[in-house]
């Protein structure tokens, strides 16, 4: 079984959490309120831990210096390398200084050896010269559930604690605040563990990741 094994829809989570809950008629808890704290619990899973780790590749044209991130939901960029080679990364207003010094008309070319980024798109210096193969390593945003048959975008091993902020988040609607108390401490729990886990994975071994076409 992968680490990042995904086999769980939106439906199936409904169904615990109505069972757990005592409504398994679907009386009390409305699809929409479902699926917007579904996709609010992902969102917060994957912003505490950065669980969604993925790799995109393009490659550099001649004399254009920027690039963008079309429908990759970036996180956090992790690294980028250039034919294999990393890229030293910077700050924007590092990148300023760095240009001004050496190129303030942009007008050197060459192999980049630093990249920044400004929005949704990165810059590299000097400017490319040739075709290079481009190797995003990132985190990203889950994409949310819409209907009952989509998949949660989150690995198998964090549908239980995805179930139980679904669960926190019914029992604030039904004031049941001991029961909340409970949930947010078993999510605190799980969210400590798996961050232990992560870390020793990354640290021990090769990390799993999904190559995406830029």
């Amino acid at each position: 079984m992968s680490l990042n094994e995904r086999t769980k829809s939106f439906e199936d989570l409904s169904r615990v959490v109505k069972r757990v809950f005592g409504d398994e008629s679907g009386v009390q808890l409305e699809a929409e309120d479902l699926r917007t704290w579904t996709n609010d619990g992902m969102q917060y899973l994957v912003t505490t831990n950065k669980i969604l780790k993925a790799r995109a590749t393009a490659t550099t044209i001649p004399g254009e210096d920027t690039y963008s991130f079309p429908d990759l939901m970036i996180q956090q960029i992790e690294t980028i390398n250039l034919d294999g080679s990393y890229l030293m990364p910077m700050s924007f207003q590092e990148a300023q200084s760095t240009i001004q010094a050496g190129d303030p008309y942009r007008a050197q070319g060459g192999v980049p050896v630093l990249w920044y980024r400004w929005d949704d798109q990165f810059y590299l210096w000097p400017t490319p010269d040739a075709a290079h193969v481009l190797e995003v390593y990132y985190t990203r945003y889950p994409r949310p559930v819409t209907v009952p048959s989509d998949m949660l975008d989150i690995p198998d091993k964090w549908f239980a604690t995805l179930v139980n902020y679904v669960l926190m988040r019914t029992y604030e609607m039904d004031e049941n605040y001991a029961a909340v108390q409970m949930k947010q401490a078993e999510i605190a729990q799980a969210l400590e563990l798996q961050a232990e886990e992560e870390y020793a994975v990354e640290n021990l071994s090769y990390n799993v990741v999904r190559e995406v076409p830029l």
